[in-house]
């Protein structure tokens, strides 16, 4: 029984023997073949390439209409306008649209009683002309008879001559008597004329001031509907509603012929607004090529520069830890071609602007952090043959991501992103690290 269970105990530890050492063999090859992979997969590497190379100056920005109009109240209605209809907000309208209508119960009373007060004087005006006619035709027949009167006592006058002086005196004072009252005929006649021109007159200034109350009125009601002066999106605008609160127009709202109701961006031509750092100013021309990427889609479209700020602009912000900092901007705009005015490009949208400062052709670029600077020395590492070879090499100008190389480089060559030996001796640490885990964890197994 002994003997048995002896026997039995030494197998039992040869077969542990030969799996401990199974594990171990299963562990070197696993590690071997994880370091080997390892080593070939991050290592990362870039084929030089050969072509056209772009220098840019990248900024961000939100989309614009590069023509808008603000649509205000009319100043001919009053300085208080109540809403009564709106075109709906986000429609796309065309030049001649309706906008907005204002209520007008309001004034079409007033010209209801403007017409009343026409009416009435008209009449009065017609009377005035009526009695100027009758006088005129009674005054005129006072004048003849004043006429005639001294036309006979001239005649008398006349045959006085061989009567005696007496006589002759008594003709010439009733011919002078005769010629005043002529002349006073006339004096009358002219005064009561002028007096009739001028009530007349008063009566025209009346008539013609109503009818001018209600040409205003009648251009009030017609400018009491607003319509769009360019094709554009309706985007309502916020209006003050008292106690420092402000909200956007709608049917009902109260507004003042000051306020800006609707802004009408005209989206058949688009720009992006955006700032330049004073770092970029000295590089960044008007009539510049520009790419433009939309964030929300990707979608690219050409562009060019149209405007660059002359004056800076200081910006403030606020750092994490309460510090105020500033910082230099010029503000510019970017105009968007081929939109296509399909309507998908609006007011708001982020965009990203490549602006394209200078064109290189036929050259070398590689990733700017395959490049290293020791001392003088500027240097790359050659993947050759499974080995990294330290090179040196003259760079040009360079963009965000790229830098061209001017000399030690030829089209096709393999040159690592980043330092390769740092690569390997992270992945030699990271080995040793999972190597003593697994060691640990078997111990443990072996103690428990």
């Amino acid at each position: 029984m002994n003997i048995i269970f002896g026997f039995h105990r030494g197998s039992r530890a040869k077969f542990y023997i030969y799996i401990f050492g199974f594990a171990i063999l299963t562990l070197i090859l696993t590690v071997y073949i994880g370091c080997k992979s390892t080593t070939n997969d991050e290592v990362e590497t870039f084929e030089v390439q050969y072509g056209e190379f772009i220098v840019d100056v990248e900024v961000t920005g939100e989309l614009k209409a590069h023509r808008s109009e603000n649509i205000k109240g009319s100043r001919l209605v009053s300085t208080n306008l109540k809403i009564a209809k709106l075109a709906p907000e986000g429609e796309t309208v065309k030049e001649g649209d309706f906008l907005i209508q204002f209520d007008t119960s309001e004034i079409e009373d007033k010209i209801e009683e403007q017409k009343l007060d026409l009416a009435e004087k008209n009449l009065e005006l017609e009377a005035l002309l009526a009695k100027k006619e009758i006088d005129s035709i009674k005054l005129e027949r006072e004048l003849k008879i004043q006429q005639l009167s001294f036309e006979q006592q001239k005649m008398n006058f006349a045959l006085a001559q061989f009567k005696p002086k007496s006589e002759q005196r008594k003709m010439q004072v009733k011919m002078e008597q005769a010629e005043t009252n002529y002349n006073d005929k006339l004096d009358e006649i002219k005064s009561k004329k002028l007096e009739g021109r001028e009530t007349i007159n008063r009566k025209y200034n009346e008539v013609k001031k109503i009818s001018n109350l209600i040409n205003t009125t009648k251009k009030q009601i017609e400018s009491s509907t607003i319509y769009a002066p360019i094709p554009g999106l309706v985007v309502y605008k916020e209006v003050y509603t008292g106690l420092g609160s402000y909200e956007k127009i709608r049917v009902g709202s109260t507004v003042y012929y000051h306020d800006i109701l609707i802004e009408l961006p005209d989206l058949s031509k688009m720009c992006v607004k955006a700032e330049l750092s004073e770092i970029d100013i000295a590089n960044v021309k008007l009539d510049q090529e520009v790419i433009v990427t939309i964030d929300r889609d990707e979608s690219v479209y050409p562009g060019s520069v149209i405007y660059i700020a002359p004056i800076e602009r200081l910006v403030y912000t606020t750092a994490a830890d309460g510090t105020r900092k500033e910082r230099s901007v010029y503000d510019m705009e970017i105009a968007i071609g081929n939109t296509e005015n399909d309507g998908s490009l609006k007011p708001g949208m982020a965009a990203t602007c490549r602006i394209i400062t200078d064109k290189f052709q036929n050259t070398l670029y590689i990733p700017v952090q395959a490049v290293f600077e020791m001392g003088d020395e500027t240097f790359v590492y050659v993947k050759d043959d499974g080995k990294y070879k330290k090179t040196p090499v003259v760079v040009g100008k360079n963009n965000k991501d790229y830098i061209i190389i001017e000399e030690g480089l030829e089209s096709g060559q393999l040159v690592t992103i980043g330092d390769p030996y740092k690569k390997l001796q992270e992945i030699q640490r990271n080995i040793k690290e999972k190597t003593k885990i697994q060691d640990e964890k078997r111990e443990t197994k072996m103690y428990r």
